[in-house]
């Protein structure tokens, strides 16, 4: 039995779509994480008697927060290359490769999440508001760059499909 072009297309296009709508899905969850955490970070300071971080205290938060978002950029630029995203699909198929994006997006937002989690630490430390909020800014901000483009993810897998014969689809 054989199919036509326009058919593995089509099946192509749906298993791209469902790859992406559940990785979408995650993604969307782990940013409303994100915003609960800040929301609590921020009613725990205000329960808090206001006490001052040391510098040194505010250096090692933020440069935490700095490290996991530059992690999570790093690690996703890393595995969405080119060469990378070849040996994937050389060696698992067109499924491996959606596997690899739908994984790429949970790690990086994984550290996102983290950074969210920093921040309602920040809070029962003892840190100020305006820490909370700029950490839970960068969270947000790294959990937006991981969110899958489906698009490219269409792109590649269709590239891919079609360079590389006797691949499994």
């Amino acid at each position: 039995m054989t199919t036509s072009a326009g058919e593995r297309t089509r099946t192509l296009d749906a298993r791209v779509g469902e790859t992406h709508r559940r990785a979408s899905f995650i993604v969307t969850g782990i940013i409303t994480s994100i915003l609960v955490y800040v929301v609590i970070a921020l009613f725990v300071i205000s329960r808090q008697p206001a006490r001052e971080f040391s510098t040194q205290t505010r250096i090692s938060f933020y440069a935490a927060a700095a490290f996991l978002a530059f992690g999570s950029i790093f690690y996703r630029r890393a595995q969405m290359r080119r060469i990378r995203l070849e040996v994937v699909t050389g060696l698992r198929g067109i499924t491996g490769l959606l596997k690899h994006f739908f994984q790429v997006t949970l790690v990086s937002v994984a550290m996102a999440d983290l950074i969210g989690v920093l921040a309602l630490v920040v809070s029962f430390s003892g840190g100020d508001r305006g820490m909370v909020l700029r950490i839970g800014v960068v969270a947000i901000a790294v959990a937006l760059f991981a969110y899958p483009r489906r698009r490219s993810w269409q792109q590649a897998a269709e590239y891919f499909a079609e360079t590389m014969p006797g691949i499994e689809q």
